[in-house]
């Protein structure tokens, strides 16, 4: 099963060293809960451990949803707690993960987690998985950096993902990894994504790109065009949309700068997108945003860009959203001092509500000439606050 080791250096922390396979076939098969928090012999020491090791000769295959999280019961946000490893800052995955197909929640809410690593020049293994929601979720001390083990340099696994084409969901992801920056996930194949609700929400420091510069942490050759929710995906602070003060909680939040720069929407296919509420908002850094592709489902895009304070120019004019109905505080507060919005020859014929859509805004122009929401019902405070 394993064994303790416990670090010359001091004897308050323990490294557990999984040296050979848990199980007579020679593999770890995961099934859900079959965690390392309820069938291994080491529990009642979880507490202490300071480091896993899965040695190259082991062989991960089937679930491992929550592997490390014995303590919840689903890769939901009300159902996930803190793993029971909460002194636990380093995993060293040097096995073979090629057979794992659900990775959902694997390594959530450990407390202390500073990194998962593979060895260099190697790929941690996902070619097979279908399912990374909650994957890292609320890891705020989790970093992409690598590291050096003795003579041997390391990677940090989320840089070096094989191959993510057959992943459907990846909601809640990386969700509140406040300590990420700038991680290599720009040539990642979504070809099969569904749904990214929250993927990124509270990644305060993430500062990717989406403008097709081609650099490593540049998500503009992302596939998206079977995703049908992004829903928060990259909301700067945690947002409780159930909450009767959702907007509240984005006030005067956190300088967030999950994305950055300006954003060229029209590198991704949203063909099958139908829900972006929140998508973008209160980011502190998005400066600008291009989006004139045609987007035929889209039904709610409310609070989209919310608190994008510091966006100098908006194009819509030539974006067809034929579906939207919702467009309620999409641009409240957002715009920096004396920037433009040009929506002129935006399809919005179906829009129902557009509730204080740009309420606060620091917009000095707003061009709506021949947009024609010809099923408008409600404007309330529609231009209420604005600076100008």
């Amino acid at each position: 099963y394993g064994s303790f080791q416990t670090p010359s250096e001091t004897s308050h922390t323990v490294s557990l060293n999984i040296s050979r396979p848990i199980s007579i076939t020679g593999q770890i098969i995961g099934y859900p809960h079959s965690t390392m928090g309820n069938y291994i012999p080491w529990r009642a020491q979880a507490e202490q451990i300071h480091s896993i090791t899965f040695a190259e000769t082991v062989s991960l295959s089937g679930n491992f949803t929550l592997y490390f999280n014995a303590n919840s019961s689903s890769v939901t946000p009300s159902a996930l707690k803190d793993s029971i490893y909460t002194n636990l800052q380093y995993i060293y995955m040097f096995a073979d993960t090629s057979d794992v197909v659900q990775m959902g929640g694997m390594y959530a809410r450990i407390p202390n987690l500073k990194g998962i690593y593979t060895l260099d020049g190697t790929m941690y293994q996902t070619g097979n998985c279908w399912d990374m929601s909650g994957m890292f979720y609320g890891n705020e001390k989790f970093t992409c950096e690598g590291k050096t083990l003795g003579s041997h340099k390391l990677m940090n696994i989320l840089n070096v993902f094989s191959d993510v084409s057959r992943v459907r969901d990846m909601r809640y992801m990386l969700f509140d990894c406040k300590n990420l920056i700038q991680p290599s996930i720009g040539n990642w194949n979504t070809e099969s994504l569904l749904d990214t609700s929250y993927m990124a929400a509270g990644c305060t420091n993430l500062q990717l790109t989406l403008d097709g510069t081609n650099k490593p942490f540049d998500i503009a050759n992302w596939n998206m065009s079977k995703v049908y929710s992004t829903t928060g995906m990259f909301a700067g602070s945690n947002i409780d949309l159930s909450a009767a003060n959702a907007l509240e909680t984005l006030w005067g939040g956190t300088n967030s700068t999950v994305l950055t720069g300006k954003l060229n929407l029209d590198l991704w296919d949203l063909q099958s997108l139908q829900v972006s509420v929140f998508m973008f908002a209160q980011n502190h850094s998005i400066t600008g945003i291009t989006w004139s592709k045609n987007v035929p489902l889209l039904k709610d895009a409310s609070a989209m860009f919310a608190f994008c304070d510091a966006i100098s120019n908006v194009n819509f004019s030539a974006l067809n959203t034929p579906a939207l109905a919702y467009m309620d505080v999409i641009f409240f507060g957002a715009g920096a001092k004396d920037s433009t919005a040009t929506l002129s020859g935006m399809i919005i014929t179906a829009v129902k509500e557009a509730r204080y859509a740009f309420y606060g805004t620091g917009f000095k122009i707003i061009d709506l000439k021949n947009t024609k929401p010809m099923l408008l019902e409600n404007a309330e405070g529609m231009f209420s606050q604005c600076k100008y």
